[in-house]
Order: structure tokens, then C-alpha cells, then sequence
């Protein structure tokens, strides 16, 4: 891919296993689709944009993917939060066309939806475009740390004009939706520590970094002066009776359509990244507003 290339927080590996109740495949990836979920009550209007195309999380552990990226995210955010309107915008089928100027559609026709009357409360963007720190303290001086990014903001901006022209072009994006008074959920990073999510950069924007079973940063995770929340991102799948348990709390969240049981020994899966933080995040502060 290019320099301006995007990626999923910690796409899943195909062993890992989820299941959800009346799991449906999206009719179009192109455009804005209806949730696998019904809602009800005072639903707050959610906008996912994430791979719907590619089934990359295992249901069952038999080695065969099931489930996409985006589709997990929206599983985390309706089992915190039942009342969420949620509709996606898909990026593009083929990953290797995941470059700044396909977020940048995205990002613009939400702004368009939004200018137009339509009511959004949130998006989520469990994605990032990535540097690793040392090489962008190179370009910016040593006076920069990890602790004190954000007041490098103008000085990192000036930067990326020049170097990703298209990163600067999806953080412009992301604030006018902002301004506009929706709240934007990024990812911090699942990279490690040692990386940046450029998106992060964006004035307002909510980035959250994912943390472990323990409730501790995850490895897997940034987190810089960027970050302004930290929540769970460390699912682990488990039988309860027919269903099956994510959250850890003994009780089935979702039941499979058909029976399907764990294959490869009766493993359960295993899923980490701040990709999983920021819709938990997102679910828990629409709960509250």
C-alpha cells in the first residue's frame, strides 16, 4: 500500500471465534446500510464507517472466516448499548484500495448528510494511519515526546502537507464533522506504543486506547498525549448454555442461528485492539448524553 494508506486496529486472525444473534450479511457495501440489530426506545443516531466486506473473524474456530471488522464493532456497541440507530458506511471491498481518498468520500458524505438534516450523534473510525513515533520525531526535532504530542500539533500538521498530504485532508475531514457537532471515536493505535494514529491529531476528536483483561494499556496499544479515554479492548469468547458469553460476565450475549460449536478442541476466541475500545467507548457515552 502507499504512504497513505489505511489499516484496521488488529484485524482479527481467522481463529478466533464470535457469534451474534441473527447474523446477516449487509445487501450493499457501498453504501449507508440498516443495522443487524433492531433498535428501540430513544435511539442515538451512529454512523460505523469499517470493512463490511471482507469476513475475517471466525465463528466457530474451523479456520473459516464468518464475520467482518465492522460487524464486531457494531456487536460491541449493541451489547453495551441496545438503543443505538446504527448505519455503516463500507470501505472498499479490496483493502489494498484503503487509501486516504477513500475515507476522505466517506468522510465527506457524512458531512453531506449531516449539512443536509440528518440528525447524528456519533461515528466511530476503528482505523488508523500509522507512523512510528521515532521516525516522526526525526522530521519534527527531539524536542518531541510522547507525553507532549499535542503541542506539536501545528509544527506536525505543517508536516504532513508536504509529506501525506492525504492524512492532513482526512484530520480536516474528521473536524468538520466535529464542528458540526458530532462526536467522532477513533482508535488510539494497535500498533504498539511505539506508533502514532496520525488521525488522532484531529482538534475534538475522541481517541481511545484499548485495554486488557486487567484493565491495564494493552501491549498492542498506543497511548501519547493523544489519548483521551482508555476502555476495554480484550474480548474473550466463552459457552454459556446455547449462547455465547464476550463480556466475561457468565451470561450469553448472543445465541448462533444455527448450532455451530466451537471446533479445534473447544477453544474460545480471542480478540484485542483498540478498534474494540473506541465503539465501547462511543456506546458507553451515548448511554449517559
Amino acid at each position: 500500500m502507499c504512504q497513505n494508506s489505511l489499516s484496521l486496529q488488529c484485524k482479527p486472525n481467522l481463529n478466533e471465534s464470535f457469534f451474534i444473534n441473527n447474523f446477516l450479511r449487509p445487501n450493499s457495501v457501498n453504501n449507508a446500510t440498516d443495522s443487524i440489530f433492531c433498535s428501540s426506545g430513544k435511539a442515538r443516531n451512529v454512523y460505523i464507517v469499517d470493512d463490511f466486506s471482507n469476513k475475517d473473524i471466525d465463528l466457530n474456530n474451523d479456520k473459516n472466516g464468518d464475520i467482518t471488522h465492522g460487524e464486531f464493532v457494531e456487536l460491541i456497541m449493541k451489547t453495551k448499548n441496545p438503543f443505538l440507530n446504527i448505519k455503516k458506511l463500507a470501505m472498499p471491498e479490496d483493502e489494498d484500495d484503503w487509501t486516504s481518498a477513500a475515507l476522505n468520500k466517506r468522510l465527506q458524505t457524512l458531512y453531506r448528510k449531516i449539512r443536509s438534516g440528518e440528525k447524528i450523534d456519533a461515528v466511530n473510525l476503528s482505523m488508523e494511519q500509522s507512523i512510528k513515533f521515532s521516525d516522526l520525531k526525526k522530521q519534527i526535532g527531539n524536542g518531541l515526546t510522547q507525553e507532549n504530542l499535542h503541542r506539536y500539533n501545528n509544527k506536525i500538521r505543517n508536516w504532513l502537507s508536504y509529506n501525506r498530504p492525504g492524512v492532513l485532508q482526512n484530520i480536516k475531514s474528521i473536524e468538520n464533522i466535529i464542528k458540526a457537532g458530532v462526536s467522532v471515536y477513533i482508535a488510539g493505535g494497535s500498533k504498539g506504543d511505539e506508533y502514532i494514529n496520525l488521525l488522532n491529531f484531529a482538534q475534538g476528536s475522541i481517541d481511545v486506547a484499548g485495554l486488557d483483561e486487567n484493565g491495564r494499556i494493552g501491549r498492542y496499544s498506543s497511548d501519547n498525549s493523544l489519548i483521551d479515554k482508555k476502555d476495554r479492548g480484550t474480548y474473550t469468547i466463552s459457552h454459556q448454555g446455547q449462547g455465547f458469553d464476550i463480556n466475561g460476565d457468565r451470561k450469553a450475549d448472543f445465541f448462533p442461528v444455527k448450532n455451530i460449536g466451537f471446533g479445534y478442541g473447544q477453544k474460545v476466541g480471542r480478540i484485542a485492539g483498540s478498534s474494540f475500545a473506541a465503539p465501547m467507548a462511543l456506546a458507553k457515552d451515548m448511554k449517559r448524553s
